[in-house]
């Protein structure tokens, strides 16, 4: 059953990589046309799976409802993302970054 869920994301970032080269305007084209019924069509699966909410199928397919609108706001503009690893990345450079400067502090 997971797997079904996985297949669907594999799937939206798949187009994702193959839009990256393409102007802004082509990518929000392309994701209007492709990526909206792909995501409508994920997340009716998830509205209709019946998985305990505790498993950790439960809690991905909660939390893909939960943010459901968020996720959806890269149909309306081309200059979106679908993932956010990169902001992730930096936010955990700057953290460690941070944390290296308390040790240090404390350690002096």
């Amino acid at each position: 059953m997971g797997a079904k869920g996985l297949a669907y994301c594999d799937r939206l970032f798949a187009l994702e990589n193959d839009w990256v080269d393409l102007s802004t305007e082509e990518r929000l084209h392309k994701r209007q046309a492709e990526l909206a019924p792909l995501m409508d069509e994920f997340f009716n699966w998830c509205r209709n799976q019946s998985i305990l909410p505790g498993s950790k199928l439960g809690r991905a397919i909660e939390y893909s409802l939960k943010y459901e609108e968020l996720f959806k706001v890269v149909l309306q503009d081309g200059r979106l993302v679908l993932s956010n690893n990169v902001a992730e990345r930096a936010i955990k450079s700057l953290v460690m970054g941070r944390s290296e400067r308390v040790q240090w502090t404390l350690s002096a």
